[in-house]
């Protein structure tokens, strides 16, 4: 497979395991055949071993695919280059997340967001040692109940031929009143290196979210994030983020009316692809879902996912995917129990791209009022109806080396109506990508 573990010495720049931050290292070696078809081929048998457990508990079968987790602290993967001299990117995708709370909560923070070390791009020549240092941020928090929140994280590391990788991050604020659209929108600046500024043509994706109540939680009726398109001017690429918010909160553990207000932040992490038509093509991807449920019948998590396919280019050796906007509206505001939005290819193809995305809101499921007794006791069933849009792009990279990663996290949190602004309600991975030269 061309993999080469390795321990990696600490550093002065963080390359080590800090607190309850798990920091491990990846080093590319560049190879001419693919690499990640190890973890591709035992997919189908994960699954199946993953979803017979799953019956056998009572539970729906998993939303998405189980995960290759990322190599342990200290421990690496290497490539080198091929001594070319040629430029080659370094970058992280962010491909979505699914999460799941013992029991359904409000919304007190909810997010998975990649984020370099320094705003702008990883990326150097491939002559030269190159470093790119991320970090890979879960957070999850719930109003009153205390609970355990579960998160997959989806990402892919990548390496590529003659593509740029750069990626940045900035705030939204959402104020106003409970039960009204509230739209927010801004430009994102993200420093390019003199390559990828002088590619023809550039790509906008979502690079993770951090939704954060300012004030008192609230309850998803409507949730929208998306790109709205990318411009380069110099050095500087400027990506449109469009977001809007609609939360309700009208229960009993909900502030007085009169006090009602919605106060969150929303951290977007964007990432731009540069390259030419002979190094990187994009196809759009979308996916719809539609479902309902009620007080008696339980949401059949399957109904959330839906299948994606388009041309492949042969001999090309990379089909990666990536998440431009996602909208939920739900028929009420809602208490949640699952949330996951992500889009992933489970096997490489040669005619034919072929992925699955999920589009998960789940408020109820069968047991939950068991989940963390006495507490739990009080969470109730509805019943609803849950429309969502999920769209994407298809990467295809002419010469790349990738590796698909999912990180898991778990967050206890101890509700009470804590503020959610602390690191109780984080789990945080870095890692260090290094890309060597060819001997």
């Amino acid at each position: 497979m061309g993999w080469a573990a390795r321990d990696e010495e600490s550093d002065d720049e963080g390359n080590q395991r800090e607190g309850g931050a798990h920091l491990w290292s990846i080093t590319l070696r560049y190879r001419a055949q693919r690499e990640g078809a190890h973890f591709m081929s035992r997919i189908p048998y994960l699954v199946s071993c993953a979803a017979a457990v799953a019956l056998l508990m009572g539970a729906n079968p998993p939303a998405a695919p189980p995960c290759q987790e990322p190599p342990p602290p200290g421990q690496g993967l290497r490539f080198r280059g091929d001594g070319s001299g040629d430029y080659r990117g370094l970058g992280v995708l962010w491909q979505g997340m699914n999460l799941r709370w013992g029991y359904n909560h409000r919304i007190n923070r909810l997010g998975s967001i990649v984020q370099v070390a320094k705003p702008g791009y990883c990326a150097q020549q491939g002559t030269d040692p190159s470093v790119c240092r991320s970090t890979l941020t879960v957070t999850a928090a719930s109003g009153t109940g205390p609970d355990t929140a579960e998160c997959d994280s989806y990402v892919t590391v990548v390496s590529a031929h003659n593509v740029g990788f750069a990626s940045a991050a900035a705030e939204l604020s959402f104020h106003g009143d409970v039960d009204a659209e509230i739209v927010v929108e801004r430009t994102i600046e993200v420093p390019l290196d003199a390559f990828t500024a002088a590619q023809p043509k550039h790509y906008a994706l979502l690079g993770g979210y951090d939704l954060l109540s300012l004030d008192a939680s609230g309850k998803f009726i409507d949730y929208e994030l998306a790109v709205t398109g990318v411009t380069v001017s110099g050095s500087t690429a400027q990506v449109g983020v469009r977001g809007m918010l609609k939360m309700g909160c009208d229960t009993p553990e909900c502030p007085p009316p009169w006090t009602r207000t919605v106060d969150y932040s929303l951290l977007v992490s964007v990432t731009v692809v540069g390259g030419a038509d002979s190094t990187v093509r994009v196809s759009p991807i979308r996916a719809d879902a539609s479902y309902s449920w009620t007080r008696d019948d339980n949401l059949d998590a399957t109904e959330a996912t839906s299948t994606f396919s388009a041309a492949a280019t042969p001999q090309w050796s990379t089909q990666l995917t990536g998440i431009t906007s996602l909208k939920l509206s739900l028929d009420d505001e809602m208490h949640m129990l699952r949330f996951a939005a992500d889009a992933l290819i489970p096997e490489p193809a040669r005619r034919r791209a072929a992925g699955e995305v999920d589009t998960l809101f789940q408020q109820w499921i069968h047991g939950m009022w068991k989940a963390d007794l006495p507490d739990s006791a009080f969470s109730f069933r509805e019943g609803g109806q849950a429309q969502w849009t999920l769209e994407g792009s298809l990467l295809e990279i002419a010469q790349a080396q990738s590796v698909p990663m999912c990180a898991n996290a778990s967050i206890t949190w101890p509700g009470n109506n804590q503020s959610a602004q602390s690191a109780e309600a984080e789990s945080v991975e870095r890692w260090v990508v290094k890309l060597e030269p060819g001997r």
